[in-house]
């Protein structure tokens, strides 16, 4: 019977592990990608929630971006929660070993004092770090609200392959996002570089540099200020985002003034 039970739990492991390794490679929606190694997960553990959070590039914060079986009463909270880098440093421990690690007593276990846990208690939880070049970039956690789940060695290695998975897969989404980032870049470059040679008329041109300087910088609205040497003011002549150079205010600045 022992044997007929190792057997099926390593079919399970086995068909997850397929199931991520066909999203991975099939799903170009990065979101729908981890909801579905989410649903994945819960299926091979038995957990009742799963919540996939990621680090922004340029952030320090973890920010969830998918889910599995939330509960009503918390998903508006946990779908805009955020773990802080304060937070993070009460969860240092969990990281650190780059490991799969779990807790049957949550509530007691200071690896997992977090805010949010204490804001949603449970029983048992269980942590899937994400890397890229050595650094958390995100993590999958799986929630049992009431239940102790404990976990044998043998149990977690599968779990380690997936989030090494999912790994490659937030790596991969990053580097498309950051080609489609660089080509958009280009061709907003392309655009004001075609408007500048052929253009004449001097508001027009600094418009343009204006409206492009918004898009690459990703801001609301810039403003292009000229300095006169002769009268020693500097004057607004261009802004962005479709603004009239009347809602700027004062237009108008001498040297050394402001």
């Amino acid at each position: 019977m022992s044997r007929d039970i190792g057997l099926e739990s390593r079919l399970r492991e086995t068909a997850a592990l397929l199931a991520v390794a066909r999203v991975a490679s099939a799903t170009t929606d990065f979101g729908e990608a981890l909801r579905l190694i989410c649903r994945e997960l819960a299926r091979l553990t038995g957990a009742e929630t799963v919540a996939a959070y990621v680090r922004q590039a340029e952030g320090a914060e973890l920010r969830p971006v998918a889910a599995y079986r939330v509960p009503k009463d918390a998903l508006e909270v946990l779908a805009t929660a955020r773990l802080t880098a304060e937070d993070q440093r009460g969860f240092d421990a969990v990281f650190q070993s780059g490991q799969v690690i779990w807790s049957d007593d949550l509530p007691s276990d200071r690896r997992f004092a977090i805010e949010l846990f204490r804001r949603f208690p449970h029983q048992s939880g269980l942590v899937i770090p994400l890397f890229i070049d050595g650094q958390v970039a995100g993590a999958f956690y799986l929630v049992w609200w009431t239940a102790r789940r404990h976990f044998e060695e043998t149990e977690l290695a599968p779990l380690q392959a997936i989030g090494e998975q999912a790994g490659v897969l937030l790596r991969n989404a990053r580097l498309h996002e950051a080609l489609n980032t660089r080509a958009a870049r280009l061709h907003t470059l392309a655009r004001l570089n075609q408007l500048v040679s052929s253009s004449l008329e001097p508001g027009e041109v600094l418009a343009g540099i204006a409206a492009a300087a918004a898009e690459l910088m990703r801001v609301p609205v810039v403003s292009v200020w000229v300095a006169d040497h002769v009268t020693r003011r500097l004057e607004a002549r261009a802004v962005s985002g479709g603004a009239g150079l009347a809602e700027l205010g004062q237009r108008g600045f001498a040297f050394g003034e402001g």
